[in-house]
């Protein structure tokens, strides 16, 4: 089994990629940090992940706590798309199940992103419920950008979609081989 790992920041094109090739391809898509809110519960998905690092300072602890849900999503697939991580220490936890490919998305717009990505998640916790600290943000950005250097295959997203279709057809037709 080959797992592709699928990495970028806020509007690099990640959900337009798995909607792409599972509609295409019709490989497996687990988003990985939406398994993870819907096992402990949306509202407390980041309480538990920081509760979770601070207590094992593992950056892949999180995934520990829904290993079995992971092994019942990838199992007897040919190849499975992974996205929602956000360090090079998750893509090493997943070497245990397969052989892995990490592809890194970008695009000029990513820093304008970096506010929408925060934006987001307050939305998703609930107004006022967490303040997410800037610091928080950069420490995540850094932890996607970080990944860049250990890509497999970088796609840049700067184009018009059928640009876009065409280079993830490129690297399927590689990837398949």
């Amino acid at each position: 089994m080959k797992t592709i790992l699928l990495y970028g920041l806020t509007a690099t094109g990640k959900s337009t990629f798995c909607k792409y090739v599972n509609k295409r391809f019709n490989f497996k898509v687990v988003q990985i940090r939406r398994l993870f809110e819907s096992i402990v519960g949306n509202e407390k998905a980041v309480i538990v992940y920081h509760d979770l690092l601070k207590k094992s300072e593992s950056r892949s602890a999180w995934l520990d706590l829904i290993y079995e849900d992971i092994i019942e999503c990838i199992e007897n697939q040919k190849i499975v798309i992974i996205e929602g991580l956000f360090t090079i220490e998750e893509s090493i936890w997943f070497n245990n199940f397969s052989d892995i490919i990490i592809v890194y998305l970008e695009n000029d717009k990513w820093q304008k992103r970096v506010s929408h990505f925060c934006e987001r998640e307050h939305l998703q916790l609930g107004l006022g419920e967490i303040e997410m600290k800037k610091s928080d943000l950069g420490r995540i950005a850094a932890g996607v950008l970080s990944v860049k250097n250990y890509a497999d295959y970088i796609i840049n997203n700067d184009n018009s979609l059928q640009d876009f279709y065409l280079a993830i057809d490129n690297l399927m037709s590689k990837i398949c081989r």
